[in-house]
Order: structure tokens, then sequence, then C-alpha cells
């Protein structure tokens, strides 16, 4: 039937369906699973759709959600001021000005991209060596997941991509765990900056501004 098992997004559709659907027995199998051995809480689960279920950063963010889609035949070129990476098809544009990191995704989504969220460790340095050039701490696409993430694969993107899959090609790993105020957010620096930052990220206070860079994703050819 090309679907899956019953994900609610919201408590609009989780009413709809229970009241609508369950017509058949008591126990019904949602589309969740846990991500841990003492997951209680739905942020620390992941799905059948291959998505952390992540409705919105923490750490003095408020209740912000990532919000970022593909959308088809918009990006046929590089914005002014972006620059290509040729290889990936991806185009990159560092920013004009810190912003706080639901801003500074905000600002990327108008341009039909995301935060920069590195996929491996060729475009953690191509995007470092060539994009930071303005201030030192960047915000990456990586938010938390729990108060003790130290791990990629422990972590949420911005684009809900499998951070699991990621972990095996980016040797990143967070500094330190989070403290009791759980600061969500993820920055690093380049390679001509600090390079001891450049593959260990520093988590800091979502509201902060800082720089960063959009990643653009161009349009098959």
């Amino acid at each position: 039937m090309n679907g899956h098992l019953f994900v609610p997004n919201d408590w609009e559709e989780m009413l709809w369906v229970t009241n609508h659907m369950y017509n058949r027995g008591d126990w019904h199998w949602l589309g969740f699973f846990c991500s841990t051995g003492n997951s209680h809480d739905v942020n620390q689960w992941r799905t059948v759709t291959k998505q952390w279920y992540q409705r919105r950063v923490r750490g003095h963010a408020g209740n912000w959600r990532p919000s970022y889609k593909v959308k088809a035949g918009k990006n046929n070129s590089c914005p002014p001021g972006a620059r290509l990476w040729a290889k990936k098809g991806i185009c990159y544009k560092e920013s004009t000005r810190p912003q706080r990191f639901p801003d500074a995704e905000q600002t990327c989504n108008n341009m039909n991209g995301h935060l920069f969220v590195p996929n491996d460790w060729e475009e953690m340095l191509w995007v470092t060596n060539h994009m930071y050039n303005r201030g030192d701490w960047h915000w990456l696409g990586f938010f938390c997941s729990t108060g003790n993430s130290h791990d990629v694969n422990q972590w949420r993107t911005v684009t809900r991509e499998d951070t699991r899959i990621i972990h095996k090609n980016l040797p990143a790993r967070g500094a330190h765990p989070l403290h009791h105020h759980d600061n969500a957010c993820y920055i690093n620096q380049g390679m001509n900056r600090d390079r001891s930052w450049t593959f260990r990220f520093h988590h800091q206070n979502c509201n902060e501004n800082r720089e960063f860079v959009c990643e653009i994703p161009l349009d098959p050819q």
C-alpha cells in the first residue's frame, strides 16, 4: 500500500485517527519505537519513517520546530554571495550578521536551504575551510535530543535526517554533555581558526547570536 504505521504528528491527528479508525480491539501499534532502554518521552523515540521524533529545540529557544522541506524546481543556481561546491551540487552561503539559532534557520529556509548539516568529514572540511570567514563560532544544523548527548547519532538535525547514518561518516563528537540548563544547539570553528573545535562541537544557548552557513541544494540537472 506504500504507507507506514500510523505516526501522529500532533494532537489533532491523534484524536481524529483514534476516534474514527480504532474500531477493532483495544491496543493498536503506533509507528514509534524506542531509542534507549529508558525512554519515557516522545522526543527520545524514533519512528518507522526514519525520523527522530523531535518537535522543538530545547534550551531557551521556545516552542520552535524545524520546518525545512525540499522544494523541487526552486534552486537552479546559487543565490548571490553563495559559493558552489560542484562535486556535491550544493551552494553554501555564509551569514552577513550573527543570529539566534531559530532565526538563522529561518534565514536559510527563505533561500530554500537550511543550516549547514555536515554529512561526512569531507563536506565538513570543505565548508569550514572555504566558508567560515566571519568570526569564530558558527551554528551547525544539529541540536541535542537528551541532556547527555556526546555523539552525533544521539542528536537531531534541522533536516530531520537520520543521524545514525551521518555518525558513520562524520568523526565528530560533542565536547561535553549538556548541563542542567539544556543549552541544545551546536557550534564549531573552522580549521583556519581553532582546528581543535572543527570536529569537536560545543553546545550553546540557542538564543545567542552566532554566525552560520546556509546549505542550499541545487536541483538535479
